[in-house]
C-alpha cells in the first residue's frame, strides 16, 4: 500500500486500517450515539460539562468525535507521567492530533479546568485508578472500595468532587469497539452538580450516589464487552494471601 500512514486498530480478535487523512471521519460514520441529549443541552447553556470515563472503549474515536462537533472540544485531565506517554504515543501515530492535555498536580490545574469549562468545553476524567499507595489527592478517604466483578476494588471520589466543587455536571463517557467498523458512543447522565446542597452530609451522600452510578454502568460494560477493558494491573489491589 505504499508508504501512505495510517491507523491500525486493535480490540480483541479485530483488526481494522484507516488512512491517516480518512481517520477522523471514518470513526464518527462508524460511531453510533446513545443518550447523548443531556450532553447537547449542557452544552447549549454554555456552561461545559465533566465526562467521567475509564479505561474502556477508544479514546481515539473519542477525540475524532470531538473534532467533528464544534461545540464538543475535549480537553483530558491526567497525571503528569501518563500525560507525557499518551502525547508521545499520539505524537508518533497521529503527528495532527489536536488532543488538549491538562496535568494534575500543578498549581493552576483547578483553574485551567474552570476556564476550559466556562468556555462551554468537555473534560474528561478517567474514574478507574487511583495511586497505588491508596490514595487519592490528600484525603485517603476519598477512595472507597465498592464491589466491582465479584470483589471490593478501590474507586476515587476525586473527579467527582471536583466537578461539585466547580458546580458541574458529569456524563459517563465511552466509545465501545463493537466489531467490523463500528464504535458505539455513549454519553450518559451521571449526576448534576449545578447546585450543591447546602448541608454537608447531603453533598457527601450525593457524592457516593454518584460513585456508586459510575462503578454500576462500568461493571455492566465490563461485562457486556470485555475486550473493551484494558487493565494491566492488579485493579483491585488485593495484598490478601491466596
Amino acid at each position: 500500500a505504499g508508504n501512505k500512514r495510517g491507523h491500525l486498530f486493535v480490540k480483541g480478535q479485530n483488526v481494522a486500517v484507516v488512512p491517516e487523512d480518512e481517520m477522523v471521519d471514518q470513526l464518527v460514520e462508524w460511531a453510533e450515539f446513545i443518550n447523548e441529549h443531556g450532553v447537547d443541552a449542557a452544552l447549549a447553556r454554555g456552561q461545559g460539562a465533566v465526562m467521567l470515563g475509564a479505561h474502556l472503549g477508544s479514546f481515539e474515536a473519542l477525540q475524532a468525535v470531538g473534532e467533528q462537533h464544534a461545540n464538543r472540544r475535549i480537553a483530558m485531565v491526567m497525571y503528569p507521567a501518563n500525560a507525557q506517554n499518551i502525547q508521545r504515543v499520539l505524537n508518533a501515530v497521529a503527528p495532527a492530533n489536536t488532543l488538549k492535555i491538562i496535568t494534575i498536580g500543578n498549581p493552576g490545574t483547578t483553574l485551567a479546568i474552570r476556564d476550559w469549562l466556562d468556555g462551554g468545553g468537555l473534560v474528561g476524567m478517567l474514574g478507574d485508578r487511583v495511586l497505588h499507595d491508596g490514595q487519592e489527592g490528600k484525603d485517603p478517604g476519598d477512595v472507597k472500595r465498592l464491589p466491582f466483578l465479584g470483589h471490593d476494588a478501590p474507586f476515587g471520589l476525586g473527579p467527582l468532587r471536583l466537578a461539585m466543587l466547580l458546580k458541574r455536571r458529569v456524563f459517563f463517557m465511552t466509545a465501545l469497539f463493537r466489531g467490523g467498523n463500528r464504535y458505539e458512543v455513549r454519553f450518559e447522565p451521571l449526576a448534576d452538580f449545578s447546585e450543591r446542597p447546602a448541608d454537608a452530609a447531603a453533598r457527601e451522600a450525593q457524592l457516593h450516589a454518584a460513585l456508586r452510578a459510575y462503578v454500576t454502568k462500568l461493571e455492566a460494560l465490563c461485562v457486556e464487552a470485555p475486550y473493551n477493558w484494558f487493565n494491566f494491573h492488579d485493579f483491585w489491589l488485593d495484598e490478601a494471601p491466596h
